[in-house]
């Protein structure tokens, strides 16, 4: 038996002992595989495998980001929603400018936070740097929508 056959052996048994007293959801589809007999689900046929995973995942940057885009959505919709129910009640709703400034950056907030959330793990591969610097230019998408806001509210 070659060396990388005796590894992958020693590795499947190792999880087969993993799973045999304890109850572990399958990753994918969350079948409980405790005693287990083989190193696929039963389930739902996934291969499974025994890693070594970080208990509490540094996320700190990237929630950082995070909020800022969900609020400027938020905030860039309500304000929509709000003006054009003003709009379509006549009751004296804002001009053009305005729907001209904030649905597009409430279009561009929700697509910025989709794709930050689509690319969580992309983001955490990141140097640090490049990490701080899209979380900087989350904040300074909110930043934008604020100092608009004030703009065309007063």
């Amino acid at each position: 038996m070659s060396a990388d056959a005796a590894t992958i052996q020693n590795e499947q048994a190792a999880l087969l002992a993993y799973l045999a007293e304890r109850d572990v959801p399958c990753p994918s589809c969350g079948y409980n595989l405790r005693g287990a007999t083989s190193t696929t689900c039963p389930e739902c046929g996934e291969v499974l495998a025994l890693r070594v995973g970080l208990v509490e995942p540094k996320l700190f940057l990237w929630l950082a980001g995070l909020i800022p885009l969900a609020m400027t959505m938020g905030f860039g919709g309500l304000l929509s929603a709000l003006g054009a129910v003003y709009a379509i009640a006549n009751m004296g709703g804002p001009d053009e400018e305005f729907f001209v400034y904030f649905v597009p950056l409430t279009l561009v907030a929700a697509a910025m936070t989709g794709g930050w959330l689509w690319g969580r793990h992309w983001y955490r591969r990141l140097p640090l740097v490049g990490r701080v610097t899209l979380m900087a230019g989350c904040w300074a998408v909110a930043v934008l929508s604020v100092v608009g806001g004030v703009m065309f509210i007063s």
